[in-house]
């Protein structure tokens, strides 16, 4: 059977809400990735926390405490949110902002994870994590052209 027109992933609704067109492979990546900036948060020292908790400032040895609280509270809650709403079928525009932090978040880990620092660095890239990039530069493309669109267009 072949569609007359393609789904797109995300379509902005009348109210301003956000339509989820996602096939079951891709939320569970969207929550994996959820679940592994947790584990990022808790690992200070690796790789991924750099490239997501890189320091504030670069020249004093350790950041305001309370600003490190702050900031771990703030991915806790980005977390929390786009775990809640990967099932949904609609998303709020509150929750399609914490996908789109959360994506970027997990761009910002898995570059630092494989080292990814330049284009050549990129160019390097096995099939696999090149596809892991594309995936979420896709979804976050989606997301941005769902909440900037017109209602009921991407």
């Amino acid at each position: 059977m072949t569609r007359s027109r393609r789904q797109e992933p995300f379509r902005r609704l009348e109210d301003g809400r956000i339509a989820v067109s996602l096939p079951d492979g891709v939320r569970d990546f969207v929550s994996s990735a959820a679940e592994h900036l947790c584990e990022t948060s808790a690992s200070p020292g690796s790789p991924g926390f750099g490239g997501v908790f890189s320091p504030i400032d670069e020249s004093s040895a350790v950041d305001d405490p309370a600003y490190v609280l702050a900031r771990q509270l703030a991915v806790d809650e980005v977390v929390s949110v786009v775990s809640a709403s990967v099932p949904k079928d609609v998303i709020e525009p509150a929750e399609a902002e914490a996908w789109l932090k959360l994506l970027g978040m997990t761009l910002s880990r898995r570059a630092a994870e494989l080292g990814v620092r330049t284009e050549d660095d990129r160019a390097a890239l096995g099939a696999r994590d090149e596809a892991f990039l594309r995936l979420v530069y896709a979804l976050q493309a989606g997301l941005i052209g769902a909440m900037d669109g017109e209602p009921g267009r991407a």
